[in-house]
């Protein structure tokens, strides 16, 4: 009925209103301002300029107002107004008004109250103004304000222009494209059919794109958008956005802060920016981007690209082929079904392939990559890093780095790179390249194929066929079931077939190879062992008949050991199937058979030896003894000549004719005997003897304790920490680099300390020591001793006797002893006392103290700030360059040379005029004379230069007076003539 009511002004053509406040009145509004009051219409079709009454009982009492430009003005009287036909400007004044455009393009104003306004026909523009008005746009491309209040505002059909202004605000686009912000305050928003334009200015607000590809833009405040239908542009600005892109191919940014995103349906691109956001794609192929922030991106179904950025990120690809990239931080990836190819980037990740045959690469930081079921690929970089590949073929490259490496089932192939990794492979034919490092692999079941290439590995083949190579390291490697081969190539390797028919190969280097029924072993080059146990019930080595044989293709009796285990006391006459292939074998063969029941070694009768007749057991003693890898008790007699321990913390002791003794490692005693022998202690704490004769030792690595004995020995501790004794007889010592302690004792030693905080004494004897490198500490001991302090700063005595000794760089400290020394400083600040004897002392660079003791010395104190003493002796001293203090204390010459340098004359000599210190160089204007204040006696300084200078007086004159009030007697000069000549009124004190 309401409509129907709205359509009779437009039929009738002229503006209708209510008062509904009296009778039906009516108004045409012709020339002037015409007033109406009452119910009725008005036609403001007038062109009047002038002004007129009101109509409401009275001219001054209006309803309704129309200005000379045809604008109309409602009061609070009119409840609803109908404009009719044509183009009006309404003013809707106080009160809660209902106007209605209705034909034309009318301008509409509700300003107070709560309006309804219907633009009605045409294009329109309405503004709600004060108040919570309701607008209408109709059919036509209108423009509403929603203004002030809390509005609702329905843009209709046509391209609208609606804004919701200030207030929460209700905004609906309907059908066309329509362009709508919505302000200030929380408003809701919907789009409607069409291509829309939307902007929800500030307020937590609600948008709806709708049908359309529609630009929404939430701007600031915590805003909900929703696209709707068709391809949206939807930008949710600051804020914690909620963001939803709906049906279509969507462009979402989530802007600053932390929001939320769903692509839903369609090929969508979700930027999350700043914020710590969570991007959700949707059903098909989408673009995640998380941006900076900690995100969580989940791709959904569909082939997706997902980029975490910066930040500690969560990727779930879920179904679809993926590829995800988790950028800077430590994220973690997860690729879902599908084929995907996944990034960790920068940090230390989790990324995990699941199902699907997945690409996973992570090239820094320590991480965690997961390959799932599926045939995968992974490659780590460097970092230490746990890779599982999970069921399947998988591809791994651990990269560098100490890596901890598991495969599932499948044929795998595994590289390990450089760094000391873990490899474990389950079941499957699977190859693996352990690389550099000291690796340790456990291949699993399966015909596997290791290879451990550099460093000390450990490979075990586990259960199958497997191929070892241990290349270069000493490796240990183990067969495991199977049939296998072992090859230890370079190094001192452990080789071990388990059970099965295997073929070891040691290779280069000193190895152990173990044995049994069926395999064939070679050493190689170097002194192999070959283990073979005996305790197995099914293994009749003392059988003849049984065919089980283990074989040694190049065994070397001159070096390689044979060593059979599990044998019991009674197990004698051993002529059974043990087939030995041997190089250089002329007189027979040692055998090392451990006792089971004692636990010692003892030496059997009787192997049989392919293509040798029998060896009887008396005969098998050659003139060398081989030990074993545990504890030996070893002793030569009167025709060995070489002790090989090897490993074991071995007793050694050789005899007259022992030629060599190597300790091989462990902690080992050797006792060299009678004869000159060479001692090698090897790796370990050695402590080794030299007896008799003229030895050549070696400690080798370890702390090792040595003494030489008698006899011109040759001592080198190499190293650790040594400590070694040359013993009587002229010796040779060498210290290593680290802080040893050497003792040369009676004879000529040749004695070097070279590295590390080494103490030496050369004992008796005229010795050769260089100290070498650190701060050592030195004493030559009696004789005529030449001593090298070399770097560091040293602490040098070289003892009675005619020294020489060069201090060398470093401050050092040297005293010369009883005896003619020669004694340099060198480099560094050095203290030097010559002692007794008349020594060569020179201070050299730097400034030094040095102190000549008694006798008649020869001191040169060089370049540097230098204190001398002179002693009581007739000392020579030439200060040298420098600001010296020179003590004299008995007669001599001293030439003081460049710098401002002090005279301090201890004490009197004779007369005047006789036992004079003679002077060279005395500069009156810088160089100062001292003598001690308040003693009588005779003092007297001649200058021994060409200006025939006499300085001559007597202290009985002085009285302890200063300077300037003492009454010297001066041949040929007074006081004033020499103004640094100056007396101390207290003792000195000698620097």
């Amino acid at each position: 009925m309401f409509f129907l009511l709205l359509l009779i002004p437009l039929l009738l053509g002229f503006a209708f209103f209510f008062d509904f406040g009296g009778p039906d009145d009516g108004m045409d509004g012709s020339d002037g301002d015409d007033n109406q009051g009452g119910g009725g219409t008005i036609d403001p079709g007038g062109n009047g300029t002038g002004t007129g009454g009101g109509v409401n009982g009275g001219p001054d009492d209006p309803n309704v107002t129309v200005d000379n430009t045809g604008a109309i003005y409602l009061t609070d009287q009119i409840d609803l107004y109908y404009a009719g036909a044509g183009a009006q400007e309404i003013h809707a004044l106080q009160g809660d008004d209902t106007v209605s455009g209705q034909l034309g393009d009318d301008t509409i104003f509700g300003e107070e109250g709560n309006d309804e306004l219907y633009g009605g026909f045409g294009q329109d523009y309405i503004e709600g103004n004060a108040g919570n008005d309701s607008l209408y746009g109709s059919f036509d491309d209108d423009e509403l304000h929603g203004n002030g209040g809390n509005d609702f505002v329905s843009g209709g059909g046509g391209n609208d222009d609606i804004f919701g202004e200030d207030g929460t605000d209700t905004l609906q686009g309907d059908a066309g494209d329509d362009t709508i912000d919505g302000g200030a305050g929380n408003d809701t928003i919907d789009g409607g059919i069409g291509v829309d334009t939307i902007e929800g200015g500030l307020g937590d607000d609600t948008i709806q794109g709708g049908n359309g590809n529609d630009q929404v833009s939430g701007d600031a405040g915590d805003d909900a958008l929703f696209g709707g239908f068709g391809d949206d542009t939807l930008t949710g600005g600051a804020g914690e956005d909620d963001i939803t892109g709906g049906s279509g191919a969507d462009d979402i940014s989530g802007g600053a802060d932390d929001d939320i995103l769903r692509g839903n349906g369609g090929a969508d691109t979700l930027a999350g920016d700043a914020g710590n956001d969570m991007l959700y794609g949707g059903s098909e192929n989408d673009d995640l981007d998380g941006g900076d922030g900690d995100d969580t991106l989940n791709g959904g179904i569909g082939n997706d690209t997902l980029n975490g950025g910066a930040g500690q990120d969560t990727i779930v690809g879920f179904d679809g082929d993926d590829v995800a990239l988790g950028g800077d931080g430590d994220d973690d990836i997860s690729g879902g079904n599908g084929n995907d190819t996944l990034n960790g980037e920068a940090g230390n990740d989790y990324v995990q392939g699941d199902a699907g045959n997945d690409t996973i690469t992570d090239l820094s930081g320590d991480n965690d990559l997961r390959g799932g079921t599926g045939d995968d690929t992974i490659t780590a970089g460097d970092g230490d890093d746990q890779i599982r590949g999970g069921d399947g073929d998988d591809t791994i490259d651990g990269g560098d780095g100490d890596n901890a490496i598991w495969t599932g089932a499948g044929d795998d192939d595994v590289v390990s790179g450089t760094g000391n990794d873990t490899i474990n492979t389950d079941v499957g034919n699977d190859t693996v390249d352990a690389g550099a490092g000291d690796d340790t692999v456990y291949a699993g079941d399966g015909d596997d194929e290791v290879d451990g290439w550099t460093g000390n590995d450990l490979l075990d083949g586990g259960d199958g066929d497997d191929l070892l190579l241990g290349y270069d390291g000493d490796d240990d490697l183990r067969g495991g079931d199977g049939d296998d081969t072992l090859l230890g190539e370079n190094g001192d390797d452990v080789l071990d077939g388990g059970a099965g028919i295997d073929t070891l190969d040691g290779g280069a280097g000193d190895d152990t190879i173990y044995l049994d029924i069926g395999d064939t072993g070679s050493g190689g080059a170097g002194a192999d062992t070959f283990i073979v146990d005996n305790s197995d019930p099914d293994y009749y080595l003392a059988d003849g008949t049984t065919p089980n044989v283990a074989v040694i293709e190049d065994f070397d009796v001159t070096q390689d050991i044979l060593q059979i285990e599990g044998l019991n006391a009674n197990d004698l006459g051993l002529d059974g199937p043990l087939a030995v292939n041997t190089t250089g074998l002329d007189a027979g063969l040692l055998l090392t058979i451990t006792d089971s029941s004692s636990g010692s070694d003892v030496v059997y009768a009787r192997i049989l030896l392919k293509g040798l007749s029998d060896a009887d057991a008396d005969s098998i003693v050659g003139p060398d003894i081989f030990g074993t890898n545990d504890d030996d008790d070893l002793s030569a007699n009167s025709t060995a000549n070489t002790i090989i321990a090897r490993d074991g913390d071995d007793t050694i002791a050789g005899g007259i004719l022992t030629d060599l003794i190597e300790g091989g490692d462990g902690d080992d005693v050797i006792t060299g005997g009678d004869g000159g022998t060479s001692l090698q202690g090897g790796n370990g704490n050695d402590t080794i003897f030299g007896g008799d004769g003229d030895d050549d030792i070696l400690g080798n690595p370890g702390d090792d304790m040595i003494d030489g004995g008698g006899g011109d020995d040759t001592i080198d501790g190499m190293g650790g920490a040594d400590e070694a004794d040359g013993g009587d007889g002229n010796d040779t010592m060498f210290g290593g680099t680290n802080d040893d302690i050497l003792r040369g004792g009676a004879g000529d030693d040749i004695i070097e300390g070279n590295g590390g905080n080494d103490t030496i004494d050369g004992g008796d004897g005229e010795d050769d020591i260089d100290a070498g490198a650190g701060d050592d500490t030195v004493t030559g001991g009696a004789g005529n001793d030449t001593i090298f302090g070399d770097t560091g700063g040293d602490t040098i005595d070289a003892g009675d006797g005619n020294d020489y000794v060069d201090g060398w760089s470093g401050s050092d400290v040297i005293d010369g002893g009883a005896g003619n020394d020669t004694l340099l400083g060198y480099d560094g600040g050095d203290i030097i006392r010559g002692g007794d004897g008349d020594d060569i002392i020179n201070g050299e660079a730097m400034g030094d103290t040095l102190d000549g003791g008694a006798g008649d010395d020869d001191i040169s104190g060089g370049s540097g700030d230098d204190t001398i003493e002179t002693g009581t002796g007739n000392d020579t001293v030439n200060a040298g360059s420098g600001n010296d203090f020179v003590a004299v204390e008995g007669v001599g010459e001293i030439t003081l040379g460049d710098g401002d340098d002090t005279i301090f004359v201890r004490n009197e000599i004779g007369t005047d005029g006789t036992n004079d210190r003679v002077v060279t160089d005395f500069n009156t204007a810088d160089d100062v004379v001292m003598v001690p204040a308040g003693e009588l006696g005779n003092y007297s300084i001649v200058d021994g230069g060409t200006d025939g200078l006499y300085l001559l007086w007597t202290t009985s004159s002085v009285g302890g007076g200063v300077a300037a009030s003492v009454a010297l007697t001066l041949q040929g000069l007074t006081v004033a003539d020499i103004p640094n000549v100056t007396i101390q009124e207290e003792p000195i004190a000698v620097p």
